[in-house]
């Protein structure tokens, strides 16, 4: 962040560009620390308020600036955001980060949601062979994906178009046995075993030799692999049964 400021300092005809991969990975108010102070924007692009630098961080930006440093419009002498700066970072918000973000944090992006679907088209001629039919991948997808949001109500558990990746326009039947399958058994849909997996599965080794004796089929609830709308068929089941297992 100090490089990217002293970046834009030296540079103000040019914008400058930070980019932070998978912010909520990390704590966000010990990666800022003071820093967090200088998000709020005017409507230039210029920092609205500024920070006094402690002496060690005051040492490197003087060091490294070539002239003097943005500072607030006020004229008190504090250090400011460069209205050539932009922060661009990227969040999965499905991930269990292990830091809270704060809604103060939050509010001083602007935020834009990626969706799930529509699947790229590069995607759609992709198969899978899961050693007994050769599947379309993205019919495949979309409806593990119906499941997981009719079950948990939750749409940033789907799964992503690159969550497996295809080879040759082939998706590998092991990273789906052992990767996708195990995502689903044992945190998308852990909870949900019993309607989500085919009978009798109560192990994830049951699930992996069903899905080695009668692929797809063997281990996903027919109820899913179908066409139909099933939401009113799971509140059903929600309200005959109690809570979700």
């Amino acid at each position: 962040m100090a490089r990217a400021i002293v970046l834009a300092n030296n540079n103000p005809e040019r914008k400058i560009n930070l980019v932070i991969e998978e912010i909520n990975r990390g704590d966000c108010a010990a990666i800022f620390g003071q820093f967090f102070q200088l998000l709020d924007r005017n409507s230039d692009g210029s920092g609205e308020y500024g920070i006094t630098p402690p002496p060690e961080l005051e040492q490197f930006l003087m060091s490294e600036a070539e002239g003097s440093l943005s500072h607030d419009a006020e004229g008190g002498g504090k250090l400011c955001m460069p209205s050539n700066l932009t922060l661009m970072a990227t969040m999965n918000t499905a991930d269990e980060s292990l830091y809270p973000m704060d809604a103060a944090f939050r509010r001083r992006w602007e935020w834009e949601v990626v969706p799930v679907e529509p699947f790229p088209p590069e995607l759609e001629t992709v198969k899978l062979n899961d050693g007994h039919k050769e599947l379309n991948w993205p019919d495949l997808l979309r409806k593990i994906n119906r499941m997981i949001v009719e079950l948990r109500r939750d749409e940033d558990a789907r799964i992503g178009p690159w969550f497996v990746r295809p080879d040759d326009d082939m998706i590998d039947k092991g990273q789906f046995r052992n990767k996708l399958l195990y995502y689903l058994w044992g945190t998308v849909l852990k909870n949900y075993r019993a309607r989500a997996f085919a009978d009798k599965l109560n192990t994830f080794e049951a699930l992996q030799k069903a899905f080695d004796d009668n692929g797809v089929k063997g281990v996903i609830n027919s109820t899913w692999l179908s066409d139909a709308d099933h939401t009113s068929d799971v509140e059903q089941n929600i309200g005959d049964e109690g809570s979700p297992t």
